[in-house]
């Protein structure tokens, strides 16, 4: 497995998000593990809530996965979380 996923993935266990996006970042979308990588590099934005990018990053793949479950899921999922932070972004400036 690619250095740059074993890396990110540590980081991410240790719940250094910032630091795994940029192992992550680095991973080539022809490494034979970057479908893996993904699935930690979209918690990872979530984690650090960063829901637009996760969705700009959601909406990419599944333009080129458009059956992928995991990604619709995910898609739902970054959705309910930025409305509800939005929603406390909202109330906080009441």
């Amino acid at each position: 497995m690619n250095s740059n996923i074993i890396n990110g993935k540590r980081e991410y266990d240790e719940k250094n998000y910032g630091e795994a996006l940029k192992y992550f970042d680095r991973v080539s979308s022809s490494d034979e593990d970057y479908s893996y990588m993904l699935i930690y590099k979209i918690n990872s934005l979530m984690e650090l809530e960063e829901y637009e990018k996760c969705l700009k990053l959601l909406n990419s793949l599944i333009e080129d996965m458009p059956y992928d479950r995991l990604l619709w899921y995910e898609k739902i999922r970054c959705h309910i979380f930025l409305k509800a932070s939005r929603r406390m972004a909202e109330s906080r400036s009441r």
